[in-house]
């Protein structure tokens, strides 16, 4: 089963970068591949794979159909009293390095982390709930020593001009500065947009580059994009799954 983003040339070479379910060793692999028309190439997958009895939920780059690295996110448990991690794992089967989703308390605040340990854990790159103002409450990345510094949000609900952001990547110091927004509901001409990627500023929003966009410029033409590059006046590119009615 193909659902496919396909790159088509309409001469008879055709690419395809597919979500693909597949199964190649009983495993079911649900996959961004890269395929041609003879065969498939390479997997990026998301795949559900058990080793050692471990539920890998994994982004695996397999080379065949047997695979061999995986950048897993894993759920393991824990070597220092830490109960649980959620885990991106680069693994060959027997778990070796683990860059993890932790949840550890330094200083009475949670995080919920992504971890650089061996299995003493040490540097913490963290997804943080803080509030800074106790009004605005950041979901982040933070480069933390225990007592916090550096906050490059994640998920951050903030409105520097009553417009609601809903971001993944937040460059912020309590006050905002810099957003670079996964997920993003603006309005510009009274077009909704739902965009992956954002360059918005405090000021307003500068450029989109949207993963999703519900888009309506001309009239009755709906678009639902995958990649789209807008500006606040108009549409310039679409990189589209269209529905036209």
């Amino acid at each position: 089963m193909y659902w496919c983003h396909v790159l088509v040339s309409c001469t008879g070479v055709v690419m395809y970068w597919c979500h693909v379910l597949v199964s190649c060793t009983g495993v079911m692999y649900w996959c961004h591949v890269l395929v041609s028309c003879t065969g498939v190439v390479m997997y990026w997958c998301h795949v559900l794979v058990s080793c050692t009895g471990v539920m890998y939920w994994c982004h695996v780059l397999v080379s065949s159909c047997t695979g061999v690295m995986y950048w897993c996110h894993v759920l393991v448990s824990s070597c220092t009293g830490v109960v649980m991690y959620w885990c991106h794992v680069l693994v060959s089967c027997t778990g070796v390095m683990y860059w993890c989703h932790v949840l550890v308390s330094c200083t009475g605040v949670m995080y919920w982390c992504h971890v650089l340990v061996s299995c003493t854990g040490v540097v913490y790159w963290c997804h943080v709930l803080v509030s800074c103002t106790g009004v605005v409450m950041y979901w982040c990345h933070v480069l933390v020593s225990c007592t916090g510094v550096m906050y490059w949000c994640r998920h951050v609900l903030v409105s520097c001009t009553g417009v609601m952001y809903w971001c993944r990547h937040v460059l912020v110091s309590c006050t905002g500065v810099m957003y670079w927004c996964r997920h993003v509901l603006v309005s510009c001409t009274g077009v909704m947009y739902w965009c992956r990627h954002v360059l918005v500023s405090c000021t307003g929003v500068v450029m989109y580059w949207c993963h999703h966009v519900l888009v309506s410029c001309t009239g009755v033409v709906m678009y639902w994009c995958h990649h789209v590059l807008v500006s606040c006046t108009g549409v310039v590119m679409y990189l589209c799954h269209i529905l036209v009615s």
